[in-house]
């Protein structure tokens, strides 16, 4: 299963390197990471404010 692993990496990284609308996701994960981190887990706030 490593091997397995390490080709869907192998592919991964081909893809984000050569599809524009890949990169754009990653950003958007990056981004996404980067607010989970900041917020300390949620990050949505409550609806109702609380």
């Amino acid at each position: 299963w490593c091997i397995e692993a390490a080709a869907r990496i192998r592919e991964g990284m081909a893809a984000l390197q050569s599809d524009p609308w890949q990169q754009e996701l990653y950003r958007n994960f990056k981004s996404i990471s980067k607010a989970l981190v900041e917020r300390g887990g949620v990050v949505t706030s409550n609806p109702l404010g609380f």
